[in-house]
C-alpha cells in the first residue's frame, strides 16, 4: 500500500513489535506483577489501554493521533526498558544475551546490521547506523570482542536504538 512506511505504530502495535523483535516470551500471569499484567500498564502509559476508548469506533487509526512527542517519548522509555530488561521480567523469558550476537569478533556495523534484520527484517541505513556509533562513542569498523560487545550499555543500545529508528516506529 502506499502508505507502508508513513504512519506511526498505535502503542499497542509499538509493544507487541517490540516484545516480537526482542524475543521476549511472556508466560501465563499468576501475579499483579506479571510481565503480562506489566504490558497493559505500559502501552495504557503510552495512551492506548485496553476497552479504556470512551466512543465505541475505537482508537483512531490516523497517524497524527499517535505521533506527538510525548508519545513517541513514552515508546522511547518503553523500548529501554524492555531491551535493558529493567521491566517487566517476571514471569517471561528472555534470549540470553550471547545468543542475540553474530559470530565474533565482528565490526560495530556487523553487529548493528545483524541486530537489525534480526529484528526487524532488514539492514539498517547510515543515518541510524552512524547514530548507533555516535550514541555509544564507537567506531562502526572498530572490531568487537563478545565481551565488549556485551559490555552493559553496547548491545542494549543498539536494541533500544533500533527500536527507536524509523525502521521500528513505523508501520
Amino acid at each position: 500500500a502506499a502508505s507502508a512506511g508513513k504512519k506511526v505504530r498505535t502503542p499497542t502495535e509499538d509493544y507487541v513489535a517490540t516484545v516480537r523483535a526482542l524475543g521476549i516470551r511472556p508466560q501465563p500471569p499468576t501475579t499483579g506483577d506479571s510481565f503480562a499484567n506489566a504490558m497493559l500498564w505500559q502501552y495504557g502509559s503510552a495512551g492506548q489501554a485496553p476497552y479504556e476508548w470512551p466512543a465505541p469506533n475505537g482508537y483512531p487509526e490516523a497517524d497524527a493521533a499517535w505521533a506527538s512527542a510525548g508519545r513517541v517519548l513514552t515508546s522511547f522509555a518503553i523500548h529501554r526498558d524492555l531491551a535493558a530488561r529493567w521491566w517487566p521480567t517476571e514471569q517471561a523469558r528472555f534470549p540470553s544475551y550471547e545468543s542475540l550476537l553474530p559470530p565474533m569478533p565482528a565490526t560495530l556495523a556487523q553487529v548493528i546490521d545483524h541486530q537489525a534484520v534480526r529484528m526487524l527484517g532488514q539492514k539498517p541505513n547510515d543515518a541510524v547506523r552512524n547514530g548507533i556509533a555516535q550514541l555509544l562513542g564507537i567506531p562502526l569498523g572498530r572490531r568487537l570482542s563478545q565481551d565488549e560487545a556485551l559490555q552493559y550499555w553496547t548491545l542494549r543500545g543498539i536494541l533500544s536504538s533500533l527500536l527507536d529508528s524509523p525502521l521500528h516506529l513505523h508501520r
